[in-house]
């Protein structure tokens, strides 16, 4: 899949987050740096720019994360984060 998304989006860093129903939180499987991989803390629905897509099941666009207070750095030097739920069958 990060692949095919660096087709349409030219990006640093990618991850698939994954949402446990029974904690309501989002965790991620290994996302992509360069040259290495890495995992996030699990992210509470309705926390961060993720846990904000994840809750509204829309997509989250912050262009400038220093200007977000919500925003969770995990990775040094982030500018802008996309946030894209993937919904099949309204899971």
């Amino acid at each position: 899949m990060a692949e095919v998304v660096r087709k349409v989006i030219d990006y640093e860093i990618f991850a698939i987050l994954l949402l446990n129903e029974k904690t309501q939180e989002c965790a991620s499987l290994p996302g992509r740096l360069p040259g290495r991989f890495c995992g996030a803390r699990p992210v509470k629905l309705g926390e961060g720019v993720t846990g904000q897509a994840a809750q509204s099941r829309r997509a989250v666009l912050v262009d400038d994360v220093t200007q977000d207070p919500t925003y969770i750095a995990a990775v040094p030097n982030v500018r802008s984060e996309l946030a894209v739920p993937l919904i099949t069958k309204k899971e």
